[in-house]
Order: structure tokens, then C-alpha cells, then sequence
């Protein structure tokens, strides 16, 4: 997509204008490699099943991998929307719906592994912890985004305890950089949650809702090349999108290749306020 900037006003009502806050030309300025936001400007749906989530960097598109469709879920009464993995009506009934793939095979990782992902979640309050959601009775959360590489050890994957213990991991290599938050995360309220990387200095972080996380773990490494190693899968990660599915709605996802935001004051503002706005959207 290209976009150029005019100093005198266009009339011809074939070119299409985009009007950008500060905030999003900001975001721009750090070259995000995908930047999917949950809003009808770039959802597109046959009646409540999601058939394309477009990238706001490329106009590429997001689309099903399974045979049934995310759900689409309006928010408030504005434009925003929320991608439903996992479940299946509005009582939260468990469904096979979810994953999504980039159409394609297009790639947003970074081949080096350093990095920053950005994400607005929600997951389902557990029946068993006073939830009335019918048949989430055991889980709520599992593998929010991944890579497509078939072999494990070689997997990019960010993942959430979807036994309501609160813990969020994220792996680069073999094993798991795993934090516990403290809190039931299982709650049924929007949450920011943002964490980078760099293997080449072992420096990794955790943050939910602006509030670094201690972690612990092994050493994150470069990814292997290999087919699918640098193509990010959403609500699942693998070759064949099987691993630990997720459960829950998500509301926007960045990608930052090359950015480690815990090590970049400045760009992280610039990430957790956009992201923090973009919350206010879903909970107004």
C-alpha cells in the first residue's frame, strides 16, 4: 500500500484519502510487518463468520485454515469488532472455529528472531470459576499465535495457561520464556499484552497491561530456516494448525520486526499507549 501525503486538497473522489492520527503515524514510523486491527474498515465477513482480516501494512489478508470460520463479534456500538477463536455463540458454546493463516504463505517474522509483538485479548471467565459460559468448562486461552514450522523445537509461539493459572509463555527455540501475572487472566476483560526479543543477547520481557512480568527460561534462539519458520499462524501454530488451539477473542495484533521494545523507552509508549487506546475502543 502507498500512501502519500498532499499539502493541497485532492478532489477527485476516485483516489481514496486516509486520515491518520499522530499516534498511527507513529506506529507507521516503526515498520510494523503486520498490523491487524479489529474494526469494520478491515474485517470482512460473510453474515458472522470472519472470511479476511486485512493488514493495515500490505492490504493482505488473514483468512480462515480450517473448515469453519472465527466468529465476529460487534463492540459497543462503534466500529470496533472482535475476532471469537474457539467457541462458537454468544454463550460461548466450545465449536471447532478458529485459526487463521496468512493467505498465501506470506511471512512477518523476523528471520533474525529479534522482535516485538503487541496483542489485545480476552478470554472467557471458566464455568468452574464462576463463569455462566456454556460448555467452557475446562479451558479458556492455549496458543495465540505461532509459526507454521512443522518441527517444535523450532517453533515461535506465545501461549497462555488455559487452566486459569494466570501464566503466559512465549517460546523461540525448545522451551518455553513462561511468567505467571498473578491473576486469573480468565476473566472476561480486555487486556494488553505485549513482549519482544533479541537471541542475540538473551534479553526477553513480558508485559500485561503496561507491567513488566518476571520470566523465566531458557534462551531464545533465531529461528531454523525451514517451510512455515517465519509465517505466523493466529489461535494455533504448526504445520498442520493442531497445537493447543486458542480460546478467546482478540481484538488486534502487531508485529515489529527488528524492534525490541523493552529495550526502546520511547517505542514502547509509543506501542502500549496506541494499544491502550485501541482497548478503550473495545470497552467503551
Amino acid at each position: 500500500m502507498l500512501l502519500l501525503k498532499s499539502r493541497a486538497t485532492i478532489s477527485n473522489p476516485a483516489i481514496p484519502a486516509f486520515t491518520l492520527s499522530d499516534a498511527e503515524r507513529s506506529l507507521y514510523a516503526l515498520s510494523p510487518s503486520l498490523w491487524l486491527e479489529g474494526d469494520t474498515r478491515f474485517i470482512q465477513a460473510s453474515g458472522s463468520g470472519l472470511t479476511g482480516w486485512v493488514d493495515r501494512m500490505s492490504s493482505r489478508r488473514y483468512v480462515p485454515g480450517l473448515s469453519t470460520s472465527p466468529l465476529i463479534v460487534p463492540m459497543g456500538t462503534g466500529t470496533r469488532r472482535a475476532v471469537r477463536m474457539g467457541f462458537g455463540d454468544a454463550a460461548h458454546t466450545l465449536a471447532t472455529n478458529g485459526m487463521l493463516a496468512p493467505e498465501g504463505g506470506f511471512e512477518c517474522l523476523s528471520a533474525s528472531g529479534k522482535q516485538t509483538m503487541a496483542a489485545l485479548l480476552r478470554l472467557p471467565k471458566l464455568s468452574s470459576n464462576g463463569g455462566t459460559e456454556t460448555g467452557v468448562t475446562n479451558r479458556s486461552g492455549g496458543t495465540m499465535v505461532g509459526s507454521a514450522s512443522a518441527t517444535s523445537t523450532n517453533r515461535y509461539e506465545a501461549y497462555i495457561d488455559n487452566t486459569n493459572g494466570g501464566a503466559i509463555g512465549v517460546k523461540q527455540g525448545s522451551t518455553f520464556n513462561a511468567a505467571s501475572s498473578g491473576q486469573a487472566l480468565q476473566d472476561g476483560v480486555w487486556h494488553n499484552l505485549l513482549w519482544s526479543i533479541d537471541p542475540a543477547v538473551n534479553s526477553k520481557a513480558i508485559r500485561l497491561d503496561g507491567v513488566t512480568l518476571t520470566n523465566v527460561g531458557q534462551t531464545p534462539v533465531a529461528p531454523v530456516a525451514e517451510a512455515g519458520a517465519l509465517q505466523l499462524l493466529i489461535g494455533a501454530a504448526g504445520s498442520t494448525f493442531t497445537t493447543s488451539p486458542f480460546l478467546g477473542d482478540i481484538g488486534g495484533l502487531i508485529v515489529f520486526p527488528g524492534l525490541v521494545a523493552h529495550t526502546d523507552p520511547t517505542a514502547l509508549s509509543l506501542i502500549e499507549t496506541y494499544m491502550a487506546t485501541m482497548k478503550a475502543g473495545f470497552t467503551s
